[in-house]
C-alpha cells in the first residue's frame, strides 16, 4: 500500500513538474524576450512634439503620399515611371512608403487589408515614421514610460531602440538600386545617408560618427 502511495506521489509531482516547466518565466528580463511592435508616430508625438514637428514636413513623413497618382509627375516620368498609376497597390513600393509594413501592428500586407480596422491601421502607418529609422516601439517606449526619472538609455536599447549611424545601414534596407530595390536608384551609386538626412530637414535625426 505504501509503496502504491509513493509511486502515486511521485507520478504527481512529475505532473506537476511539467505543467511548471510548461509556463514561461516571469523573470528579469522576460520584457525583451516579447516581440515589439509597431506603435506609430503620433504615440512618438506625446513626448517628442518639437522632434515630430520637424518630421511632419520631411519628405519622408509625406513618403506614400508620392505612390498616388498625379504626385510627383516629373519625378516619375523621368525614371520612366506612369504618373497616372497608383502605386499605393504595389507591394514593392509600399513595403518602403510606410511604416514597419508586414510586421506586428506596421502597415498590413496589402492582401490582408480587407477590414475598416486593417484600412484604419494602415492610414495610421503611412509614410517613414520614427520606428523605420528607431525601431518598433512597443517595448522601449512603455519602459521609458515606467522609468521617466530614472531612464537608462541603454535598457531602451536593449528594447529595441535604435539609433541610424552616419552609414545608414537601416536606410540602405530601402534606399538602394538595383532589381530589388528602388526604381529612382542606381545600383551603383553610394547613398549617403547623413547628406541626405540634412538635405530633407530631418534635424531631428542624431547621426552618430
Amino acid at each position: 500500500m505504501r509503496a502504491r502511495r509513493g509511486l502515486r506521489f511521485a507520478l504527481g509531482a512529475l505532473v506537476l513538474a511539467s505543467a511548471v516547466g510548461s509556463f514561461p518565466n516571469r523573470g528579469a528580463g522576460d520584457d525583451e524576450k516579447k516581440e515589439a511592435k509597431f506603435i506609430g508616430a503620433a504615440s512618438c508625438k506625446k513626448c517628442h512634439l518639437k522632434q515630430w514637428k520637424s518630421w511632419k514636413e520631411t519628405k519622408m513623413a509625406k513618403a506614400f503620399e508620392l505612390l498616388k497618382p498625379d504626385q510627383a509627375k516629373a519625378a516619375k516620368e523621368k525614371f520612366k515611371l506612369d504618373p497616372a498609376k497608383d502605386y499605393t497597390k504595389e507591394e514593392r513600393c509600399v513595403r518602403c512608403h510606410t511604416t514597419g509594413y508586414g510586421e506586428p501592428d506596421g502597415y498590413p500586407k496589402l492582401e490582408k487589408i480587407t477590414t475598416d480596422a486593417d484600412k484604419k491601421l494602415a492610414s495610421e502607418r503611412e509614410g517613414v515614421q520614427c520606428e523605420v529609422c528607431h525601431g518598433a516601439g512597443s517595448l522601449y517606449n512603455a519602459y521609458k514610460l515606467e522609468h521617466e526619472k530614472d531612464y537608462d538609455a541603454a535598457k531602451g536599447k536593449s528594447f529595441g531602440l535604435t539609433t541610424p549611424d552616419a552609414k545608414g545601414k537601416s536606410c540602405l534596407v530601402c534606399h538602394h538600386g538595383g532589381a530589388d530595390g528602388s526604381p529612382t536608384l542606381s545600383a551603383d551609386v553610394e547613398f549617403e545617408a547623413e547628406k541626405k538626412m540634412k538635405e530633407d530637414g530631418a534635424i531631428h535625426v542624431h547621426v552618430k560618427k
